[in-house]
């Protein structure tokens, strides 16, 4: 895979497969990485161009002292699809890169085209701190490894294959600290009112959606043209759990918001 390097000289590990419109951009979640999207890569890319990277800090990606803000990250990002001459995309986000792709998607409407967020939480940032606070002062302890491992293991519904558990846990775990705890504060951002600036078509996919917060009227109070979808069987990680049921939810969302490019396919 190949790396580009942004302006403060971090360099970002991409990986470009497929072709076919609308372009795809997958934009992982807290502690993951491109490999994470590996089921989703391989079904569509034979049908759409695919952009999958790792963010800053994570997976082949270099891991700066600093850097680990949405602010920081949607320039990567902007950076990065610039570099790649991007338009007409459909960005797919997990969990925590979910305010990376809704901030890029508010400011660049005339490159994004639709946006799906699967497993993503709409908190004020004073939810958000109080929701992570425990687990952000855990990790400042000596057993922050054994923490971070158990807490990462319930993203996975017991249910999966033990061996799906223990490669995304140990993935998950060779995040270098200062990322791991970096990223859990950069995600004390307002994701409500992130979600008001987008305008384009949602597609929210949930395994458990928590009321008041990520449930069908609380995500339709947010954003503007949001579609729902929920998969059965899943925890946190639904593209990798059960990627069948995710697949066909994609598949279904692009044909009714791009019905021309169906047509053509």
């Amino acid at each position: 895979m190949p790396f580009f390097p942004t302006a403060d000289g971090t360099r970002l590990c991409y990986r470009v497969t497929g072709d076919g419109a609308p372009a795809m951009l997958f934009v992982h979640g807290w502690c993951s990485s491109s490999r994470h999207w590996k089921p989703q890569v391989d079904h569509f890319a034979s049908t759409h161009r695919i952009i999958n990277y790792d963010r800053r800090g994570h997976g082949r990606s270099d891991a700066p002292a600093a850097g680990y803000t949405t602010t920081q990250h949607v320039r990567d990002l902007a950076e990065l699809v610039a570099h790649l001459k991007l338009e007409d995309l459909v960005l797919v986000a997990h969990a925590g890169g979910g305010p990376t792709a809704s901030t890029f998607a508010a400011r660049n409407p005339e490159a994004v085209r639709a946006v799906v967020l699967m497993e993503a939480n709409l908190n004020t940032p004073q939810e958000q701190r109080e929701r992570t606070a425990p687990l952000m002062l855990a990790l400042q302890g000596a057993a922050h490894a054994e923490v971070f491992a158990q807490v990462y293991a319930r993203f996975l519904h017991p249910a999966n294959d033990p061996r799906l558990i223990a490669r995304t846990v140990r993935e998950a775990g060779a995040t270098p600290v200062h990322v791991i705890r970096a990223e859990l504060e950069g995600l004390v951002v307002d994701t409500q009112q992130m979600a008001r600036e987008v305008t384009q078509p949602v597609l929210w996919i949930s395994a458990v959606p928590k009321p008041g917060q990520t449930d069908s009227a609380g995500v339709a109070r947010c954003f503007s043209n949001a579609k729902f979808g929920q998969v059965v069987g899943a925890a946190h990680f639904p593209q990798l759990e059960v990627p069948d049921q995710v697949n066909a939810m994609l598949e279904r969302f692009l044909r009714q918001t791009f019905p021309q490019a169906a047509r053509r396919g």
